[in-house]
């Protein structure tokens, strides 16, 4: 059962709720562990902030991390070297809960997905911490891009009386949840996969001889934020190279492999301006935020100002001055998208140039062989007409030297007679109906011949 805070018009069903229906892809949920780095103070005077860090918390053996927080907390207590009395306490105004997935990626037929957040995960979460289930709900899809991406959520608390006490939400493209206590001062960030540069330089600077800088009002987001920014500056250094090995130093993209470099190429830009994007809608969010924290509690912030030692600019114009640096870099990324296509365009034009090119050449290659078939056509009607020339009287000669003619020399003197037999009609009742036989197979074969072409064109066209 979720437990408060809650959001009744948001909330979707507990992480158990089979999302997609019979046919979801079913994810192995799995816990992760936990690594806690908490800024607090006591009453003393003056106050001394404490820097406490718990790493590996985890579900092993079966313990509550709860119970581990609780009895880490009570352990740092007793090796602070000053006695706790009774009444006396520490104000817990920073506490940053990294939570990290032991597989960020798994893979169900071929398909990349985010590993989702178990269900005790999130109860405990939810218990412990009052992370809203709108928040949850979305870690335990395991939906990777697209709607694997939530939005940016601002949203207020107030007290019976209508007072402003709180302010909580979430954003992307990080998973961060925050909640922010206007009556105690304390401030709770639940950060899923931080990117281990990032927590080492949060690290350093609560490790670090001015530790209390954490303390100022969303300086954490925007660590975050310049983390990512610098994260995606990288990815569009590494694509800007790849692209001006193609422009500058006259890389020739003539291989299938080329063409598919560039392609590939034209998506991460898509990709890259896509987060790029969103981490400018996300730095408006951190404005807007800035604005209604700093609006709702003026004393608190003029109170913090005072305890940073170390001067610099503040959160707004740190804010401003990313947000300018993430619209030139995504114009760059769009830039560099559009001379990528100026590169794919160029490889089809050349493989247009080159196709015209051989096309021309069996042209030429075709007319060559139209010269030299008329030529063989010359040679078969010079043969035809030499055939046709000896024909008749090679008909001739061979119809006279048939048996059914004779030529006899009879008689004293040897006068010449020439006799034909009355068998001659042998000659033309076996010859006629042979001649009209093979014309018509030969006919018939033509026919049949003709119709298997009209019948495999006809296919042909149909497909």
């Amino acid at each position: 059962m979720w437990s408060c805070p809650s959001y009744p018009e948001l909330d979707p069903a507990p992480p158990t709720f089979d999302f997609g229906g019979k046919n979801a892809i079913k994810l192995k949920a799995e816990d992760g562990h936990f690594d806690l780095l908490q800024l607090s103070v006591g009453h003393e005077s003056p106050p001394i902030l404490q820097v406490n860090k718990c790493f590996g918390i985890s579900y092993e053996n079966g313990e509550d991390p709860q119970t581990y927080i609780q009895s880490w907390a009570a352990s740092n207590e007793k090796q602070s070297g000053s006695p706790i009395s009774p009444g006396e306490f520490r104000v817990d105004l920073l506490r940053l809960l990294f939570l990290e997935r032991e597989t960020e990626y798994c893979y169900d037929q071929g398909i990349r997905y985010k590993s989702p957040i178990s269900t005790r995960l999130c109860d405990w979460l939810n218990q412990n911490y009052s992370v809203p289930p709108v928040f949850l709900g979305h870690l335990a899809r395991g939906i990777l891009g697209g709607t694997g991406h939530t939005g940016n959520a601002l949203f207020r608390r107030f007290d019976s009386d209508g007072k402003l006490v709180g302010i909580e939400g979430f954003y992307c493209r990080l998973d961060v949840w925050f909640h922010h206590d206007l009556k105690t001062r304390a401030s709770t960030y639940v950060i899923v996969d931080c990117p281990r540069p990032i927590r080492d330089r949060i690290s350093s600077i609560a490790t670090g001889n001015n530790p209390e800088k954490l303390l100022q009002p969303l300086l954490f987001d925007v660590l975050l934020a310049d983390g990512v920014n610098w994260s995606l500056a990288d990815r569009v250094d590494k694509c800007r190279d790849t692209l001006v090995g193609y422009e500058i130093h006259g890389k020739n993209p003539d291989s299938s492999s080329d063409i598919h470099t560039l392609h590939t190429l034209c998506r991460r830009w898509h990709v890259l301006s896509g987060n790029l994007s969103n981490l400018e809608e996300r730095l408006q969010y951190l404005l807007k935020l800035q604005s209604e924290y700093y609006s709702a509690s003026k004393v608190l912030h003029e109170s913090l100002s005072r305890c940073i030692s170390e001067s610099g600019c503040g959160i707004e114009d740190s804010v401003i001055f990313l947000l300018s640096r993430t619209r030139a870099w995504r114009r760059w990324a769009e830039n560099y998208n559009e001379r990528t296509k100026i590169q794919i365009n160029l490889v089809f034009n050349l493989s247009t140039q080159a196709d015209n090119k051989i096309n021309l050449e069996i042209a030429r290659l075709t007319g060559s062989i139209a010269v030299d078939t008329q030529k063989d056509s010359s040679s078969m009607i010079t043969m035809a007409a030499v055939t046709m020339f000896f024909l008749p009287g090679t008909f001739v000669s061979a119809l006279f030297s048939m048996v059914f003619f004779n030529v006899d020399f009879n008689g004293p003197i040897g006068k010449e007679v020439f006799s034909v037999s009355n068998r001659l009609w042998y000659f033309a009742a076996v010859t006629v109906p042979l001649t009209l036989t093979v014309f018509a197979v030969w006919l018939a074969w033509r026919s049949l011949r003709i119709a298997k072409k009209d019948i495999f064109k006809g296919s042909s066209i149909l497909q």
